[in-house]
């Protein structure tokens, strides 16, 4: 895929073209505004976020299916028992053999 510079517009990503010339976005952005839903009730960092053209209907019934389900979300990471750290630790790939550096402050 051939990609464009990317332009400095907010909310716009750069264009890019598939083998046939058709053009195909370079990432996945929001095509409407987004409501914000708070899954449980007075803790405010169980927010999600789901489509504002959605019908009231499907909202309330998409709002209903997430706070039933809320157990299945990790909101942090005490959250995460029982998860293999196999899976679930962040490690940086470094090379015992050269010693650590610390850069300048810029």
């Amino acid at each position: 895929m051939d990609v464009d510079p990317p332009s400095r517009e907010k909310g716009k990503s750069p264009i890019q073209y598939d083998e046939q010339g058709n053009t195909v976005p370079a990432c996945v952005l929001p095509t409407e505004e987004l409501l914000s839903i708070q899954l449980i009730s007075r803790e405010s960092d169980t927010l999600t976020r789901i489509g504002s053209q959605l019908s009231p209907t499907l909202v309330g019934r998409l709002t209903t299916l997430l706070r039933e389900n809320t157990d299945v979300f990790a909101w942090s990471t005490p959250d995460l028992v029982g998860i293999n750290p196999n899976i679930a630790v962040h490690s940086l790939n470094l090379d015992p053999i050269f010693p650590p550096v610390k850069q300048k402050k810029r």
